[in-house]
């Protein structure tokens, strides 16, 4: 986001005075003057109209590529301190380069690589670095970016506060939304206000122009159903902040099987149960949560409208099994790894119907190696299957 206009003739001499005080070789060009702001001890709530040009000068879009300079991912993010922007983790995870644009879509700036990353509760905070676009030199030197504040939970969030969403849906920059906090999970905000692909990332703000949360995912089949990671979880890594680490992903390797589908046995499935098996204690404590995959998983299946049941027992009930087995590789920052999708059913012995077994009906597996860094990519096999699996029970249970 540029400043004001300047007159044409002043332009070149204010150009030149500015690039005079430029140190030549920075690490940190000051492409990016930031103004920081601190919490106001005002208890006066802000209008919708002043929440929303303060959160405008800060928000990004962030667009990732592949190693081939291949498009990837849109996402957001915004300002939490000088050429910092926080962000979820999973839109930047598998990038080999990041790019970051304010309000206005000029300039555009390289991301060096990450500050502090939880891959358990999803946030990344990336370093902003220099301009790599620009259609007016002028904005490579003048810009203005406001770093949000973030609530410190001295005022706690609570069920029908109203709250303001920044993001970049589908790519729509500078987005702003506004809903209430609907309910309070475990891990997540929930919240009325809209998010769509694009918008992770993005800031939450009550009425006094604080976040109090990190977009990060919706039901599209739900109404009005959109969750937010609490800022208490991103205020650790503010105060954890490491030096750049690159973007370029951990080497790791996948082999995948699955059964020869036999979509038939798919038929009818009214509801399913999604049942995890516990993971190992030592990858759980490194952020590859029971949980975290249950949430993953059961919210994959709202999406596509498949109905959920805590219990399958009924003939018309299925349960979607997942195991995971992971062995850290003796001195080498790796982990070798296998998994298991599978549809679980219980039929009935053909030559004698009173006998019924629990048997997969459907399955997947993959076997593979990541690094100690990358186990989310585990995470990532077992949403593929999942998807897999939803794909096929859509084709054979089609929607009226």
């Amino acid at each position: 986001m540029g400043a004001g206009p300047v007159p044409p003739g002043c332009r070149g001499l204010l150009l030149a005075l500015v690039v005079g005080f430029l140190i030549p070789g920075s690490a940190m060009p000051q492409t990016k003057r930031v103004k920081e702001t601190k919490e106001s001890p005002s208890t006066s709530p802000l209008t919708a109209r002043e929440i929303a040009k303060k959160a405008l000068e800060s928000v990004v879009l962030l667009v990732t590529e592949d190693a081939n300079g291949k498009a990837m991912t849109l996402g957001s993010g915004f300002q939490v301190g000088s050429g910092i922007i926080a962000t979820n983790y999973h839109v930047i995870k598998d990038a080999s380069r990041v790019y970051a644009s304010f309000h206005g879509g000029n300039p555009k700036f390289e991301i060096l690589g990450t500050l502090a990353v939880d891959e358990k509760n999803d946030l990344a905070l990336l370093r902003l670095g220099r301009v790599v676009a620009a259609e007016d030199p002028y904005d490579e030197i003048v810009g203005l970016a406001v770093a949000l504040p973030l609530a410190t939970g001295s005022s706690p969030t609570e069920v029908g506060d109203t709250v303001y969403v920044v993001g970049n849906p589908e790519g729509l920059e500078g987005t702003f939304s506004e809903g209430i906090v609907s309910a309070l999970r475990n891990d997540y905000i929930q919240i009325t206000a809209p998010i769509s692909h694009g918008s992770s990332g993005g800031p939450v703000m009550d009425r006094y122009g604080k976040v109090i949360g990190v977009a990060t995912a919706f039901i599209s089949e739900g109404q009005n159903l959109n969750f937010a990671i609490p800022v208490t979880k991103l205020l650790p890594l503010m105060r954890n902040l490491s030096a750049v680490t690159p973007l370029a992903p951990h080497p790791s390797s996948r082999l995948y099987s699955w059964s020869p589908p036999d979509k038939a046995s798919l038929r009818g499935i009214k509801r399913i149960q999604v049942l995890i098996e516990h993971l190992d204690s030592d990858v759980e404590s490194l952020g590859l949560t029971t949980n975290r995959i249950q949430t993953d998983t059961e919210i994959r299946l709202r999406r596509a409208g498949i109905p959920l049941t805590p219990w399958a027992g009924a003939e018309d009930e299925g349960t979607l099994y997942i195991n995971v087995n992971t062995k850290k590789v003796s001195e080498a920052e790796l982990y070798a790894f296998s998994l298991s999708v599978e549809i679980r059913q219980e039929v009935n012995l053909k030559r004698n119907p009173s006998v019924a077994f629990d048997v997969p009906t459907w399955s997947a597996y993959a076997v593979g190696t990541c690094g100690i860094d990358r186990l989310s990519q585990i995470r990532d096999a077992i949403g593929d299957f999942v998807d897999r699996f939803v794909n096929t029970y859509l084709e054979m249970n089609p929607k009226k």
